[in-house]
């Protein structure tokens, strides 16, 4: 086999909690992936898309489940675990967009754009098919 990367999409709303996502550990490394991609687990805005993340440094509750401790040193016992079954883990750390709520709305307000009123732009797509579709995201 090739000393590339053999990547598992261990998608967080499917897996569960981080708990959950440990119990996967084994059976991804058996199967003889080497890294596992975890989709955005970031807390988030009011949306609740994992793709509108309002706080990158907290954990989405859904996530947690019951397990004590700050949210640092759960993820912690997960890249530990990880790595005990010799995996490497990579995040989505979406930073082309924000939700609305993000903090990062107050602390640099000058990194959203805004319309002629002053209102944050929300990202947007038109279908390539029908340009008269347009799909915004809040």
């Amino acid at each position: 086999m090739s000393d590339g990367l053999r990547i598992y999409n261990l998608f967080p709303t499917l897996a569960g909690t981080i708990r959950d996502w440990m119990a996967h550990l084994p059976r991804i490394a058996a199967m003889g992936f080497n890294a596992v991609y975890i989709n955005p687990f970031h807390y988030p805005g009011f949306s609740g898309s994992l793709y509108a993340v309002k706080d990158y440094y907290r954990l989405n509750p859904r996530f947690r489940g019951t397990e004590p401790g700050d949210d640092d040193a759960l993820l912690r016992r997960f890249t530990d675990a990880a790595r005990g079954h010799g995996l490497r883990v990579i995040m989505d750390l979406v930073v082309n967009h924000t939700s609305k709520d993000s903090e990062l709305v107050a602390s640099h307000p000058g990194w959203f754009a805004r319309d002629r009123r002053g209102e944050f732009v929300s990202p947007s797509v038109t279908d390539p098919a029908d340009p008269t579709r347009k799909t915004v995201w809040g």
